[in-house]
């Protein structure tokens, strides 16, 4: 009968212990990542609205005329991986 009064008792005070100490633990938790998703948010590059924001090459690329970029390809085009394809496959 006295080992059941302490596991009562002792079930009782870690249940009183969880129940008065979670909130602290989820408020720290919930702390933690608010602050971390700030600091993410402050080193995160101004202008990252987009592939185009990070990349002003795209920008030039879009700007240019049918000629420009015709040119460009025949200069550049079997670089980084890129093969155009042959001048006989072209639809007209």
């Amino acid at each position: 009968m006295v080992q059941q009064f302490f596991r009562t008792v002792l079930a009782g005070f870690i249940a009183g212990l969880v129940v008065f100490i979670l909130p602290f633990a989820l408020f720290r938790i919930f702390l933690a990542m608010a602050l971390m998703g700030l600091v993410f948010k402050l080193l995160r590059p101004r202008g990252s609205h987009g592939y185009r924001s990070h990349h002003p090459f795209a920008r030039r690329f879009e700007g240019m005329s049918e000629e420009e970029r015709n040119e460009f390809m025949a200069k550049f085009g079997r670089r980084c991986g890129f093969t155009p394809p042959p001048a006989s496959t072209t639809n007209a």
